[in-house]
């Protein structure tokens, strides 16, 4: 059986990926655990221990090679091919989603837009063309796509959720301002971004 990997160790994954990234766009071959941990905010020990989770990446006295380094993490994250996406909502959230640089610089794709705005409805958005939402059981798995942004009202939320995993959708980042209910096989991420400024209010006050 497959180990899984806590949150915790994920997000540092991360951010030991994209360091390596830079470093190898700047032309560094080799870097060391303390220089890792330095750059991305952990200690030397936690980066040694998470890049040993999946073997010895490194060599003794002379570090981690950041092209292995990166190779092993691309396929960990699942960064070694690209991730094919649906945007639900192109309202003023969905619009921003559609137009966030870092998505594409990171290997996710967004290749449709849904919308029940008829304004919207057959028009390409930066390039992305906008159907129906209606049409969304219909397009996904025309285009292949995994991952499904959801930007819509609350009340519509778990509608258009059902709809992406009947496509077979097999991961949802929800936006809306409601949990929603989705089965085992199929990941969920909320993000409530009253919710994170309110934690940080809280952070503020000297609560947190």
């Amino acid at each position: 059986m497959q180990r899984k990997l806590s949150i915790g160790t994920v997000e540092r994954l991360i951010h030991y990926y994209r360091c390596v990234e830079e470093l190898i766009i700047e032309g560094q071959t080799c870097i060391s655990s303390e220089e890792l941990a330095e750059k991305t905010g952990y200690t030397p020990a936690q980066v040694r221990k998470d890049l040993t989770w999946h073997g010895a990446l490194g060599v003794p006295g002379k570090g981690y090679a950041t092209d292995v380094v990166q190779q092993v993490l691309r396929k960990l994250l699942g960064k070694h091919r690209p991730r094919l996406v649906g945007l639900v909502g192109v309202g003023h959230l969905g619009l921003a989603l559609l137009r966030h640089p870092d998505f594409h610089k990171h290997g996710f794709h967004i290749v449709a837009g849904f919308d029940k705005e008829l304004t919207k409805i057959g028009h390409s958005i930066d390039g992305v063309y906008i159907y129906d939402v209606s049409q969304i059981e219909k397009v996904c798995p025309l285009l292949k796509i995994e991952m499904g942004l959801v930007a819509v009202p609350p009340l519509e939320a778990q509608k258009v959720s059902d709809a992406l995993i009947r496509a077979g959708v097999l991961g949802i980042l929800n936006f809306a301002a409601v949990r929603l209910s989705v089965p085992s096989h199929v990941h969920l991420e909320n993000v409530d971004l009253s919710i994170e400024l309110e934690k940080l209010s809280c952070r503020i006050e000297g609560w947190l």
